[in-house]
């Protein structure tokens, strides 16, 4: 599972050369974001935050850190949905045409792998049951599901990317804790070359720049495809319960963000502020700060998930339903979570 530090300083190095010679090419591409509408950044800013990351993956797999066969795939699908995300970046596609392209990636995945979801867990109890022909279909909505919700909540600087680490840290730490880790390459050289992009986004150093949908939406296809390889592999290194503690706040926010666009009779995928970041900076709180409450109730979240499976595995599902009720229930109740946050 472990890769040597020097390959991980490598990704993290190449990214950052990466940004360096990446920024000044977007703008004189115009590849930029456009302070308009609901943005509220003051300036234009290089979306190359995830051509930069995907540079330094594919520079350390061809010369540090090959992949296994299954890697491979998740790459050449992740592929396909970054440059289908950037020509989103540069001039906005319709939703029809990039669902179609994020499911031809996801059927190249499936075609080379022969990986997809074939069982859900129970809801109380041991086991799960088998998806059966419903395998396919349900896989095609999850790994849209999740690309989807990456994108979603990348709306304050950092968080998708801090999300995104966080993921990675929980996948490593189930992976530890049952001594089974196969295939992380690939999602551990991600979070490494992700890094100095949170550096620049963030303002630490360098010319900020966002991550675009090109970024957010690799990202959520490796984080989804290494998740159900985790789970479906033989030593099953993640139960399925695992992966949702991985990914709970991007899952948790989108789901309930899309049911409360439901219930006030709007589509579901209709932009708003109704996410959790909005929330949470309506009620006074900085854009920073918000970062830290968030990411700091994410790695709370997982650390919950850790002791639920060590514990009371026949439970976590159950557990997790319940922690979503609660989220559910505050969001719909906003203006009271407001509220007591300007207490």
């Amino acid at each position: 599972m472990s890769l040597s530090f020097s390959v991980l300083f490598g990704a993290a190095l190449f990214s950052f050369l990466a940004l360096r010679f990446l920024t000044p090419i977007a703008f004189a591409f115009k590849l930029l974001d456009i302070p308009q509408g609901r943005k509220t950044h003051a300036e234009p800013t290089p979306l190359i935050g995830g051509l930069s990351v995907y540079i330094s993956v594919l520079l350390m797999v061809a010369f540090a850190a090959p992949l296994g066969e299954h890697q491979q795939a998740f790459l050449i699908g992740g592929t396909i949905v970054l440059l289908v995300g950037m020509f989103d970046d540069f001039r906005p596609l319709g939703v029809r045409v990039r669902l179609l392209f994020q499911m031809l990636a996801i059927a190249c995945v499936i075609a080379l792998t022969d990986l997809k979801i074939e069982q859900l867990p129970n809801l109380v109890g041991s086991g799960s049951f088998e998806l059966g022909i419903f395998a396919i279909p349900f896989t095609f909505i999850a790994v849209i599901g999740l690309m989807n919700a990456f994108n979603m909540v990348d709306g304050i600087d950092g968080l998708a990317g801090s999300l995104a680490i966080i993921a990675i840290a929980g996948i490593a730490a189930f992976a530890t804790l049952r001594g089974t880790g196969n295939e992380l390459t690939l999602v551990l050289l991600l979070g490494a070359a992700i890094i100095p992009y949170l550096a620049h986004n963030l303002g630490l150093f360098g010319k900020k720049v966002f991550l675009g949908d090109a970024g957010s939406m690799f990202i959520g296809f490796v984080l989804a495809w290494t998740l159900i390889a985790q789970v479906e592999n033989e030593q099953q290194t993640l139960s399925s319960t695992s992966v949702l503690w991985c990914v709970a706040l991007p899952v948790i926010d989108t789901l309930g963000v899309m049911v409360r666009r439901i219930r006030k009779g709007h589509s579901p995928f209709k932009p708003d502020r109704d996410h959790l970041h909005h929330i949470i900076q309506r009620a006074g709180l900085s854009t920073k700060l918000s970062l830290m409450v968030i990411s700091s109730a994410a790695v709370v979240i997982l650390a919950l998930g850790l002791i639920i499976e060590t514990v009371v595995p026949h439970l976590a599902l159950l557990l997790f339903l319940s922690l979503f009720g609660v989220y559910l229930f505050a969001l719909l109740h906003a203006w009271k979570v407001q509220k007591f946050f300007k207490k």
